[in-house]
């Protein structure tokens, strides 16, 4: 699996659609903290990373950098099927 670029409401559509449940992980030992979700039945991180963004800072500020799993096409691990969000919305 890949991570590729996404909308924040791509992302959140994501999240809340996905279909097995999501461990939050935020990472705060850099400025701004990274914040991952984890489908842990994929293996141990970095491999059960399915979504991500960056917090923004250590206040809560504005989010960035959303982010979501696809496959690589030349990826033929046996992995679930990912929900399934289309560019734009």
């Amino acid at each position: 699996m890949k991570l590729r670029d996404v909308t924040q409401g791509e992302f959140e559509a994501f999240v809340r659609d996905y279909h097995r449940p999501l461990e939050r992980d935020v990472y705060r030992a850099c400025d701004p903290p990274y914040v991952s979700y984890n489908d842990l039945t994929l293996g141990d991180w970095p491999d059960s990373v399915v979504a991500s963004y960056i917090a923004g800072d250590m206040l809560g500020g504005e989010r960035s950098g959303f982010r979501i799993a696809t496959r690589e096409e030349n990826d033929h691990r046996p992995i679930p099927e990912l929900a399934e969000v289309k560019p734009g919305g």
